[in-house]
């Protein structure tokens, strides 16, 4: 499992596939599955795998936060999964919940093929409109779906004042803290 997470990153560039419905509603029902705070399970899911709309949907979306490149609407994924709360303010466990379940579905999307990027800098109201999200219901992540066609590495670093970064040919570079640097404790198991 470790080594799927280590593989499990962020990508951006995209080919222009079809992504079926059933591969989607495989990788919704990880949700299901997953744990949820107080099992309340208030989340609630969209999806879209339309090409129309998914084109819609990147006109309203920013995606590398740290760098000023942005892909092109050709290198744009082919299904989103919107993320929404029936609350405008909902608790601090259902963000926890929704972690959860983007990792759930991040993994399973992985098993099946895919590639994805956790969005959070979208035009909420656009996207909300473009989806037909019903009243009562806020979205707060995007999910986006894919076959990758950028490749991404992870480097390990004790530096976090670099930022990931883009190369040429595609290539992503993620730096990220060894394990020793996010420990707070060191129990030694034979004591």
């Amino acid at each position: 499992m470790l080594e799927k997470i280590k593989k499990n990153r962020s990508h951006r560039s995209f080919e222009q596939v079809n992504i079926p419905t059933e591969d989607l509603h495989r990788i919704l029902t990880a949700v299901s599955y997953s744990a949820s705070a107080r099992n309340a399970q208030e989340n609630r899911f969209m999806f879209t795998n339309s090409f129309k709309q998914c084109k819609q949907i990147f006109k309203q979306t920013k995606w590398a936060g740290a760098i000023s490149w942005n892909p092109t609407e050709e290198e744009g994924p082919t299904a989103y999964i919107l993320l929404c709360n029936p609350s405008e303010k909902p608790t601090a466990m259902s963000f926890v919940d929704m972690g959860i379940a983007l990792q759930s579905m991040t993994l399973v999307a992985q098993d099946l093929g895919y590639s994805c990027c956790i969005l959070g800098a979208y035009n909420k109201k656009e996207v909300e409109k473009i989806f037909g999200l019903p009243d009562g219901y806020f979205s707060f992540l995007l999910l986006a779906i894919g076959k990758a066609t950028d490749t991404v590495e992870v480097v390990i670093t004790h530096d976090l004042s670099v930022k990931y970064q883009r190369e040429e040919e595609n290539h992503h570079t993620v730096f990220k803290l060894p394990m020793e640097d996010v420990l707070l404790t060191n129990i030694d198991e034979n004591n």
